[in-house]
């Protein structure tokens, strides 16, 4: 018999860290393989466009992982 999951484990695997909700439509990062929703991954894109960061050496916006521990560059 498979032992059960402790909740606070099972939370941490079907909520968002960015938002602590259940996910909606997850998205995994390519950079740093956090998941989180779609939806805060546009508010933050949405939140660092109106702040207009720009790369030095072109002029594409750089987006970042909305974890607040972890904020790597997405390519």
């Amino acid at each position: 018999m498979a032992a059960a999951i402790p909740r606070h484990l099972l939370e941490t695997l079907v909520n968002c860290p960015s938002c602590s909700q259940r996910y909606n439509e997850p998205r995994v990062l390519p950079t740093c393989g956090h998941t989180v929703c779609t939806t805060c991954l546009e508010n933050e894109w949405n939140h660092q466009e109106s702040s207009s960061t720009t790369n030095e050496h072109d002029d594409k916006l750089n987006h970042y992982c909305p974890i607040r521990n972890c904020r790597k560059e997405i390519c």
